[in-house]
């Protein structure tokens, strides 16, 4: 008796197992990720970006500022008006005033531009620096004029003037005991001077 032939298994079984193969693989596969293309320097680019949270600022305790320093006294004269003798001696400085000074004080002292000055008395000594300052006195022990185009005029008696700078005039209603000149287009009038030593141009005094 001829053998029986063995038949494989069906196409259909075949095809079963298959199937189960790839879902098998299909399942565990991982999940796909989306990358987005590199930006300029080659970092991959965020899908979405966050943004950094405010900071508050951070505020010290205030402290209280200290009142402005408050200026100095001045002992020199006011603006206007009767300059004071501090310690035997009036000091007067500024620009476009005018100041008196009360019989008694024996030292006055001019500086400035433009100062006017009228003394109620005689003056042991006056000085007068600056410009275009003017000065009315009574006698004068020692008188120094030092700047430009300043003016003093003595109701008395100049017992010793120094005159340095240009334009400067001295005018005194009595005698210089000893004058010195330096500079350029000073003038002195007096009704008389002792010793003068004059040295510039074109300074006028009594004698020359």
């Amino acid at each position: 008796m001829p053998t029986p032939l063995r038949r494989g298994p069906s196409a259909a079984v075949l095809i079963l197992v298959a199937a189960l193969l790839l879902s098998g693989c299909a399942a565990g596969a991982g999940p796909r990720r989306t990358v987005l293309p590199d930006d300029a320097l080659g970092t991959p680019m965020a899908s979405s970006s966050i943004s950094p949270s405010p900071t508050s600022p951070v505020v010290s305790p205030s402290t209280p500022l200290s009142p402005p320093p408050s200026p100095p006294a001045s002992s020199g004269a006011s603006p206007t008006g009767e300059a004071p003798c501090v310690g035997g001696v009036a000091t007067i400085s500024g620009g476009a005033s005018s100041f008196t000074v009360a019989a008694g004080c024996p030292r006055v002292e001019v500086y400035g531009a433009g100062v006017t000055v009228r003394l109620g008395g005689d003056a042991d000594a006056l000085t007068v620096r600056g410009e275009r300052n003017q000065v009315e006195t009574q006698r004068v022990g020692s008188l120094v004029v030092e700047g430009r185009t300043n003016r003093v005029a003595a109701a008395g008696e100049v017992v010793s003037a120094a005159v340095r700078g240009d334009g400067n005039t001295v005018d005194a209603s009595d005698r210089v005991g000893s004058l010195v000149v330096a500079g350029n287009d000073n003038t002195v009038t007096a009704t008389g001077v002792g010793s003068i030593d004059v040295s510039g141009d074109r300074n006028t005094v009594p004698g020359r």
